[in-house]
Parts: structure tokens; C-alpha cells; sequence
């Protein structure tokens, strides 16, 4: 062995710098191809979600400002013939109001000399108005009812004739009743007395009633005789 030779050759070097590159290249590569974890998924999935979320909330606040600006801008423009337009009244209004006063004033001026005219006096006819009637009040309506039904014709009743018998006795109490309705001034018929006593017979009671007809004298059936001249 030759022991003078130089410790550092570049040559006996260049094969080991050409090693320790390989051997980085080889564990680069190996890296490489190893095998992904699903921690590194989920966490490269989150970052591309939360960007592709803030590129929508960018756009669509922009959308939002432009919308808002474009809002703006059509008020005022819509805004800007209104102005005008109110302007240009109010200036009318004035116009208006200056030609008034100019021509309030001239008359003023002008009214003394101008010469009077007569004015012509017509009298007024008198208007005629004509009587209302008062309205019909409940009570008048009520007369004109009952006048109504006393004018209306009554339907007739049925007249019944008879003949009867009784005793003299019975007969003279006719004359007397007659007598006492004199005496209150209400002078009464012989049918009506008989048909106020059959009206206040059919107001009694049976006990009653058989009393007043067991009180009578009884009579024979049949028209009495004629007494000989």
C-alpha cells in the first residue's frame, strides 16, 4: 500500500457526495409515496371549504353594495325632476301672488276716478212656503183607527121574534124596571130587560140558577084561554 498518497482526494470524495444525494433523493421519494393519514384529508378538505365559503361571502357582499349604490342613484335621479318640478311651482306661486297685489293696488288707485253707476233696486218677491203638516204622531194614528171602525159597517145580526106567557105578577115587574132605569136617566125596553136578565142569569152558578127558577110559579103548557065577553 502506497502510505504518501493525500488523505483528501477528489477523487476517493466524489463517490460519496454522489451518495449521501442519492440517499436524500431516495427518503424524499419514499415520503412522497408513503401512504396519506386521514388527518391530513380532513384537515386539506376544511381549508378548501373555508375558502370556497369566503369567496361566496365576498361575492355576495358585493353584489349586496352594488345593488345598495345602484339604489342610490335612481332616488336621486327620480329625486332631481321633483326638485324641479317644485321649484318651478313655487315660483308660479309667486308670480301669481306679486300680479295680485300689482292689480289690488291699481283698483285702489283707479276706483275714485272711475264714475259711479247707478245701481238698480228690484224688490224682492215674497216667497210663499207652503204650511207643513204635522206628522202623525201614535195618538192621532189611534184616532184614525177607531174612527175607521166605527164607520166601517157593522155585520147584522139575526132578529129572533117569539111570544110567551106569564103571570100578571111577572109582568108588572117589566113596568117596574122600567121605572127605576128612568130614575138614572137611561131609559130601557122591555127586550132589553129581557135580555139583561138572561145575561145575568147565565152569570150565575147552577145552585144558583135552580134556585131562581124553583122560586117561580109554575104554568101550565099551552096559550092561556080567552076569557068569555
Amino acid at each position: 500500500m502506497n502510505t504518501n498518497a493525500p488523505a483528501s482526494d477528489p477523487k476517493t470524495l466524489q463517490p460519496e457526495a454522489v451518495q449521501t444525494a442519492a440517499a436524500a433523493a431516495a427518503a424524499a421519494a419514499a415520503a412522497a409515496a408513503a401512504p396519506v393519514t386521514a388527518a391530513t384529508l380532513v384537515k386539506a378538505i376544511a381549508k378548501k371549504v373555508v375558502r370556497r365559503k369566503t369567496a361566496t361571502v365576498a361575492e355576495a357582499s358585493s353584489v349586496v353594495t352594488k345593488k345598495a349604490i345602484a339604489k342610490k342613484v335612481a332616488a336621486k335621479k327620480a329625486a332631481a325632476p321633483v326638485k324641479k318640478a317644485a321649484g318651478k311651482k313655487a315660483g308660479v306661486k309667486t308670480a301669481s301672488r306679486k300680479t295680485a297685489v300689482t292689480r289690488k293696488t291699481t283698483s285702489r288707485v283707479t276706483a275714485p276716478l272711475a264714475s259711479p253707476s247707478p245701481v238698480q233696486r228690484t224688490k224682492a218677491s215674497p216667497v210663499r212656503v207652503a204650511p207643513q203638516k204635522p206628522a202623525a204622531g201614535p195618538k192621532s194614528a189611534s184616532k184614525k183607527l177607531s174612527d175607521d171602525a166605527r164607520k166601517a159597517p157593522k155585520p147584522k145580526e139575526k132578529l129572533v121574534r117569539d111570544s110567551f106567557t106569564m103571570p100578571s105578577e111577572d109582568f108588572a115587574l117589566i113596568a117596574a124596571l122600567k121605572n127605576r132605569a128612568l130614575m138614572f136617566k137611561r131609559p130601557a125596553k122591555k127586550s132589553e130587560l129581557l135580555r139583561a136578565g138572561l145575561h145575568a142569569l147565565q152569570a150565575l152558578s147552577a145552585p144558583a140558577l135552580r134556585a131562581a127558577l124553583d122560586a117561580l110559579t109554575p104554568l101550565k103548557a099551552g096559550r092561556p084561554k080567552r076569557e068569555a065577553s
